[in-house]
């Protein structure tokens, strides 16, 4: 019996949501272990630590990204192609300035630890490595986001078929609120 086109629209929604549940409990793992980390295991002040600049301009890019990624899937539910695909080429170009910027940063963060920042050195690999892994989903989000992009210039969306817009949407917002509680965490404890 062959699935019918809902069944396997509904399969790929599932396989999503199983996705982002998954994503998150990973990351709510290793926000929580940093906070074991400073808190229980070191016992020690909070020592805020000196976060590259470049982070404020690339976390701006991600929410504008986000919005516009929002505003494309509103086009494209009500078939205003050209809106669609103007807000779908500013996300993807919001998605590449943060990688690029994310990417200064880290090499950043470690010349900073290489030059004997005043920092826990464990704590601050523990950051580093929050931010990379950040970064490195966020870069498949981006691939995911080239993709559809292109097949949106190839006309391959509509009012009625635009699910990987829609993925693509959701996936970016999580990462957005992933990025503010990593920040939070960072800063606040």
């Amino acid at each position: 019996m062959v699935p019918t086109v809902a069944k396997k629209k509904q399969a790929r929604e599932i396989g999503f949501y199983l996705f982002m549940v998954s994503l998150a409990m990973f990351f709510a793992a290793l926000l929580l272990s940093y906070v074991i980390k400073k808190h229980v295991l070191d016992n020690q002040p909070t020592v805020r630590p000196d976060l590259p600049w470049l982070l404020l301009p690339s976390t701006l890019l991600l929410f504008t990204g986000s919005f516009m990624l929002q505003r494309a899937v509103g086009f494209i539910r009500r078939e205003k192609i050209q809106s669609f695909l103007f807000n779908l080429r500013i996300a993807f170009g919001c998605a590449l300035g943060f990688c690029i910027l994310q990417t200064i940063a880290m090499v950043q963060m470690l010349l900073a630890h290489g030059s004997g920042q005043p920092i826990e050195s464990k704590s601050y690999a523990l950051i580093f490595l929050m931010v990379l892994v950040h970064v490195l989903h966020f870069a498949g989000g981006v691939a995911h986001l080239g993709f559809v992009t292109r097949w949106a210039h190839q006309g391959h969306y509509d009012h009625e078929s635009y699910q990987q817009v829609f993925f693509a949407g959701w996936y970016w917002r999580f990462l957005d609120t992933i990025w503010v509680l990593m920040l939070l965490v960072f800063y606040l404890g």
